[in-house]
């Protein structure tokens, strides 16, 4: 039996690597209770170099959330390299796409997990505890069936008749959230109280169906995508 098969002896020292700051962020903010740390990185070769410098003060890292593009890179290009380099370090493939086989082709790849953005934090805790007692995670979501070659969007949610779009208002907090703001630094900024700011994120995620504030800056970074194109 490897380590990464094996329990760790108590709360992961974590990492989450995605070239969106705010949906970073977001899941780490979720999740700090559940680590004995966690930061966030924005690109691979920053990610290998992070992990050449862990061991130190706060001990090694033990689970990494792997966003599968991050900027120009592929992440299944370079996990195969990262498990050989550092195998006791146990790669989870975070990703907006729901495919049967690019989760396959993760866990070939040497991942540990495959979770898909839009699982609630609810998931995407078990995942992460089902991980750390070296187990293999594959997302709820993800069926054997014909892939669609293109990521899970938010186009048209669940519960949602038409294309939801922020007023305003709501695209002003979170565009300020998407560049690493906090909830009081972003009622700060536009000169709003914090409860006002959790009026319009409340009222935005309500119409996205009920989602998490990670799903919906998700959501919000596929909308400034489809705008743009």
């Amino acid at each position: 039996m490897t380590d990464i098969e094996m329990p760790l002896p108590g709360k992961p020292k974590v990492v989450i690597v995605d070239d969106h700051v705010g949906v970073a962020e977001s899941l780490a903010a979720a999740l700090r209770d559940h680590t004995r740390d966690i930061s966030t990185i924005s690109s691979l070769p920053a990610l290998r170099a992070a992990l050449q410098r862990a061991g130190g003060k706060g001990g090694a890292v033990d689970i990494v959330f792997l966003d599968m593009a991050v900027g120009s890179d592929n992440a299944l290009e370079w996990l195969p390299g990262l498990v050989r380099s550092f195998p006791a370090v146990r790669f989870i493939v975070w990703t907006g796409y729901c495919e049967f086989s690019l989760m396959e082709a993760g866990l070939s790849a040497g991942a540990r997990g495959y979770l898909v953005k839009s699982a609630p934090i609810s998931e995407v805790r078990i995942a992460m505890e089902e991980v750390a007692l070296g187990k293999v995670y594959r997302n709820r979501s993800v069926r054997r069936v014909a892939p669609s070659r293109t990521p899970a969007t938010s186009r048209r949610l669940p519960g949602v008749d038409r294309l939801v779009r922020p007023t305003h208002r709501q695209r002003e907090i979170l565009l300020l959230l998407r560049d690493g703001a906090t909830m009081s630094e972003a009622a700060e900024a536009l000169n709003l109280h914090e409860r006002t700011i959790e009026y319009h994120l409340g009222a935005l995620r309500k119409k996205l169906g009920g989602v998490t504030t990670l799903g919906m800056m998700r959501w919000f970074e596929e909308f400034l995508a489809l705008e743009e194109g």
